[in-house]
């Protein structure tokens, strides 16, 4: 995974982002911008965060500046995040940051031997700014 991560950043198709505390360098999450598509001008965000920093406001807080980069360094247009349905502080979050939901992906992905259902959540640069 590593190695694939690592492929993507060097080819410019994605970046990616550690979390830590100010007063520590252990990382406690991290967030990413891949699928970059420069000449479509759009990406897909994603994140993870240690559930023990969970309800702090750190992941608004990272995703904030993630987004600035996307639409102020980048330059991009749209951003996109595929999001579990059950996973209620990820939507509340997205949406919070003015995500819209555009869709709903039935059995989209098969994890853990299981079908999942998907959100698809979308913002424009002109809906964020």
């Amino acid at each position: 995974m590593i190695r694939e991560n690592m492929e993507h950043v060097a080819a410019g198709t994605a970046i990616l982002w550690g979390i830590a505390l100010n007063d520590s360098e252990q990382l406690i999450g991290s967030c990413t911008l891949f699928k970059i598509n420069h000449q479509n001008r759009n990406c897909e965000i994603g994140y993870i965060l240690n559930r023990a920093y969970w309800g702090q406001g750190l992941m608004s807080e990272a995703i904030k500046c993630v987004i600035d980069h996307a639409f102020d360094v980048l330059d991009l247009h749209r951003l996109e995040a595929d999001t579990d349905p059950k996973n209620l502080a990820s939507l509340a979050l997205l949406e919070k940051l003015g995500f819209q939901r555009e869709g709903y992906f039935r059995e989209r992905w098969f994890v853990h031997a299981k079908w999942h259902d998907s959100v698809m959540l979308g913002l424009l640069r002109s809906d964020y700014l």
